[in-house]
């Protein structure tokens, strides 16, 4: 069956236009201008980080505008749920981009400068697409490291995350070389064995410890479309970038959505069913954990709050700049 969908990706690959082809290989335009945006909410005790993927950005990504107003899905969650936001960026030009665990490090380093700002009782993750590998990573080979941490991250919400890769990227790779592309690529590839078999040791083997951390795996159930070398309707190649198995790889939960893979990080307004499924696990999340490790997480909270009094260098660069919109408690927008 894998060889057969293989297969069948290599042939819709193929019949794209140069044009569309582009679309999928090319996103250099979308590498200028980087900045991790925080949408900072009074009194927020929670921190809720947005991870996008492969060439996207830490705006365009979310953003859905519509015909009547626009919908920036993370600042909306900062006010939904009274949270603070960090929308975080980095570079995927599919040109010397980092390596996804060279953006994990990346991700550690904004989110100590963060928490040096202003600690939080709990932080979460939304991921889309390859965003889902860089948070698993920085689980796995960063968070985890410090055991003073470890009860601080609740919950991961993925939007079709290709835990076990995409076979788009194996065609792709054939056009365009890129270590994130290979990274993303299905079978032989030893960089996701590997950091799937660490996650499943962490979070899923009955040896390992007992850490607590909710993911829950959101799946595209419908395809992107991409015009054909001959136009006719019924051969436009149409393909899923990111399978239901792949994407809901090791969840505690999963839930399809009759979106492709780029809506399916825009919600339309607040009662889109993707907002609504999001803010609703993430609001799950906090509460199981919360509610399981009581003890632990007030533990690792005074520690947090030790470290805050003495800084210490928290390691990493980051590229990109930064900007901070603060939320009115009453409206939501953004204070000037």
């Amino acid at each position: 069956m894998r060889t057969g969908r293989l297969i069948c990706a290599a042939f819709l690959f193929a019949m794209l236009t140069p044009t569309a082809r582009a679309q999928l290989l090319d996103c250099s335009d979308k590498t200028t201008g980087l900045k991790t945006t925080t949408y900072s909410y009074p009194n927020a005790e929670n921190l809720i980080v947005f991870v996008h993927g492969l060439c996207g950005d830490a705006t365009t990504t979310w953003l859905n505008n519509g015909s009547s107003s626009s919908f920036l899905f993370p600042q909306q969650v900062a006010q939904s749920l009274q949270s603070d936001v960090m929308s975080f960026d980095y570079s995927s030009s599919l040109v010397g981009s980092p390596r996804i665990d060279e953006i994990a490090k990346l991700l550690d380093a904004g989110i100590q400068r963060q928490e040096g700002i202003k600690p939080h009782r709990t932080i979460q993750f939304v991921a889309h697409s390859m965003g889902g590998l860089v948070v698993r990573d920085y689980i796995a080979y960063y968070y985890l490291l410090d055991r003073s941490r470890r009860f601080r991250v609740t919950t991961i919400v993925s939007l079709a995350a290709p835990y076990r890769g995409s076979t788009l990227a194996n065609y792709a790779s054939h056009f365009r070389s890129d270590r994130q592309l290979e990274e993303l690529k299905t079978g032989g590839n030893s960089w996701l064995q590997t950091l799937n078999d660490l996650w499943n040791r962490q979070f899923r083997s009955n040896m390992g410890p007992q850490i607590p951390l909710r993911l829950y795996a959101g799946w595209e159930d419908q395809p992107v479309c991409f015009t054909s070398h001959w136009g006719w309707s019924l051969v436009n190649p149409c393909m899923k970038i990111v399978d239901k198995d792949s994407a809901v790889d090791m969840a505690d939960d999963d839930s399809p959505f009759e979106k492709n893979h780029i809506d399916i990080a825009k919600p339309v307004d607040a009662t889109d069913q993707v907002y609504e499924w999001v803010t609703s696990k993430l609001k799950e999340g906090n509460e199981w954990v919360l509610a399981k490790f009581k003890g632990q997480d007030e533990q690792a909270m005074a520690h947090v709050q030790q470290l805050v009094a003495s800084p210490t260098n928290t390691g990493g660069t980051q590229s990109s700049a930064e900007s901070t919109v603060s939320l009115d408690a009453s409206s939501g927008r953004g204070r000037p």
